[in-house]
């Protein structure tokens, strides 16, 4: 049975096939909810767009999605894994799939920041999978590998694909 009702409250209720999905009205704007349309809306619920970053929610999958484009900087990173912690914390998701196919440049200065400062407030705030997909540029690679490597065992892993890294975040 399908059901689709605003109870008045801050959220949509959205009942497919014994499944609940709440949503904030902003995010359901323009939503076809015929079923094969609708799941794949669900799989690309824009949360953030900026010029090195966009951030969505997959609600299918339950996991924030972002992705980096561009050549990283100091503040470019700190800014953009800001914002990520902001909707992990807001979805109450627990994966996070972190893009980097598309960057460009050098950012081993901060790989410090974001094991040792950065992940562990991502942790607090509920985050427990991190798949970083390794970028085509070597010197960006090499700062997300030195990163992933940093963080605690068996939560933050690096890979070539954004295929492989939504295949280990579903598998967890």
């Amino acid at each position: 049975m399908d059901a689709a009702a605003n109870l008045g409250s801050p959220f949509l209720i959205i009942a497919r096939n014994c499944v609940l999905w709440f949503f904030e009205p902003t995010y359901i704007q323009n939503i076809d909810f015929s079923p094969k349309v609708f799941l794949s809306q669900m799989r690309h619920i824009k949360l953030l767009t900026t010029d090195s970053l966009t951030l969505e929610y997959n609600a299918v999958e339950d996991y924030v999605v972002a992705t980096w484009h561009g050549t990283f900087t100091s503040d470019v990173i700190k800014q953009g894994y800001e914002q990520i912690l902001f909707f992990v914390q807001k979805e109450r998701c627990h994966k996070l799939l972190d893009n980097h196919y598309d960057v460009q440049g050098l950012w081993v200065e901060l790989t410090d920041w974001l094991a040792f400062d950065w992940h562990p407030r991502a942790e607090q705030a509920g985050l427990q999978y991190h798949a970083a997909v390794y970028s085509q540029d070597y010197f960006s690679r090499l700062s997300t590998d030195r990163a992933m490597s940093m963080v605690r065992d068996g939560i933050a892993k690096g890979f070539e694909t954004t295929e492989n890294a939504e295949g280990w975040l579903n598998s967890v």
